[in-house]
C-alpha cells in the first residue's frame, strides 16, 4: 500500500498527516487508514473468522488491534456504526485467560461481557468489548505505527 501524498503537515488525525509535537515532521498513514496520535487503524469490508482476521492483518504488516489505555478503543470515531469488529484479544491456556496478542495477560480497562472459555476471542462493539465464539465471522480492525517522516 502507498502511503498518501501530501503537501504538508497539520492534519486532523483522521487520515491527516500529524505533525510530531517537536516539530521534526509528519507521521502518516497509508491509504485508506484511520490516523489516531502514532498509530493507523484499518476497517475491514467484510467479515471473517478472528485467525483469518488476524492472518489478514499479519499480512498488511500490522496486528489486530489491541486497546492499550482509556482512551481506546481509538479507532472508535471510525468504526462507529459498523457493528462489532474483532479485537487483539483471546482466552489462552488451560484456566481460560484473556490475553492480549502482545502478551498482556490481564490488563483490562473496560469489563469483557459474556464467558472466558476455550476458544473465545473479543468483538467491540463502541466502547463495549464481547466474548464470541473465535469461529464466528465478524469485521475486524488492523492497527500499526504511523510512519515518521
Amino acid at each position: 500500500m502507498g502511503f498518501e501524498h501530501w503537501f504538508g503537515c497539520g492534519g486532523d488525525n483522521l487520515g491527516g498527516p500529524l505533525v510530531l509535537s517537536d516539530g521534526r515532521g509528519c507521521l502518516l498513514c497509508p491509504r485508506d487508514w484511520l490516523q489516531h496520535g502514532n498509530w493507523c487503524y484499518w476497517v475491514s469490508h467484510e467479515s471473517r473468522d478472528w485467525q483469518r482476521s488476524r492472518d489478514d492483518c499479519a499480512q498488511k504488516g500490522s496486528a489486530l488491534f489491541i486497546i492499550r489505555n482509556q482512551e481506546a478503543p481509538a479507532p472508535q470515531k471510525g468504526i462507529r456504526g459498523r457493528g462489532y469488529v474483532w479485537i487483539g484479544l483471546a482466552v489462552t491456556g488451560a484456566k481460560g485467560t484473556w490475553t492480549w496478542l502482545d502478551g498482556e495477560a490481564g490488563v483490562f480497562l473496560f469489563r469483557i461481557l459474556g464467558s472466558a472459555t476455550s476458544g473465545s476471542c473479543a468483538l467491540m462493539k463502541g466502547s463495549q468489548i464481547h466474548s464470541e465464539g473465535c469461529n464466528a465471522e465478524s469485521r475486524w480492525v488492523c492497527e500499526k505505527d504511523a510512519v515518521s517522516l
